[in-house]
């Protein structure tokens, strides 16, 4: 217990500090902590939860996707986005493995995601981008959106803190994304890499504690 206070301590003040630089607007500090977040989480992780290797691996790969992401060509862009991908299965896996569901609801989740996904599909076609990014884009929130419908139905079926934490953490995660979605290819605002990396650190770690909590 010590020692998850202390890692969750350390992981407090890089998130922190991280933040401060993304609200002064300092680059160069905002992208040399930007990957201590992650880096120090997975450390704690595999001590806290050695015997759920998912959980280390999709904080990996969350790392991993912060780290290609600090470069704005689009080759960054699309390996972390492809890592982020690959973070929200490794989710998605830890949540059906202590997800208990009946058929109806898949009909509910399927409606749900195609609606969605058809609404962001016609916005994105409107925008001049590469094929590559624009299927990305529409692959990435497909599995985002399939991600937090996981996490919400496993809220309905365990009642309970650490179920509440990852699914509201998934709904900031969404929040992140659509920011990031607006703030480079739509409608820029001040301060945006502040806001966005406000939502996704908030989103990051209530899932992994959620999950951690929950194991």
């Amino acid at each position: 217990m010590i020692g998850f206070a202390i890692a969750i301590s350390l992981y407090a003040i890089a998130c922190l500090t991280h933040l401060v630089f993304g609200f002064l607007e300092n680059e160069k500090w905002r992208k040399l902590t930007k990957c201590f977040c992650m880096g120090i989480l997975f450390i704690a992780a595999l001590f806290i939860v050695p015997h759920q290797p998912i959980i280390y691996i999709s904080i990996a790969l969350a790392f991993f996707g912060d780290l290609f992401l600090l470069k704005d060509d689009y080759l960054h862009l699309t390996i972390g986005a492809t890592c982020f991908a690959l973070m929200h299965v490794a989710n998605i896996y830890f949540i059906s493995s202590h997800l208990n569901y009946s058929i109806h609801w898949a009909v509910f989740v399927v409606a749900f995601i195609i609606f969605v996904f058809i609404i962001l599909y016609g916005k994105l076609s409107k925008r001049n981008l590469p094929p590559i990014v624009h299927q990305g884009a529409l692959g990435y929130f497909f599995i985002l959106l399939f991600s937090t419908t996981m996490a919400g139905m496993l809220l309905v079926n365990q009642v309970n803190t650490f179920t509440v934490m990852i699914f509201i953490g998934y709904l900031l995660f969404l929040c992140s994304d659509t920011c990031l979605l607006i703030f480079n290819f739509f409608h820029s605002v001040k301060r945006k890499n502040f806001w966005i990396m406000l939502t996704y650190l908030s989103a990051q770690t209530l899932i992994y504690l959620g999950m951690i909590l929950l194991s």
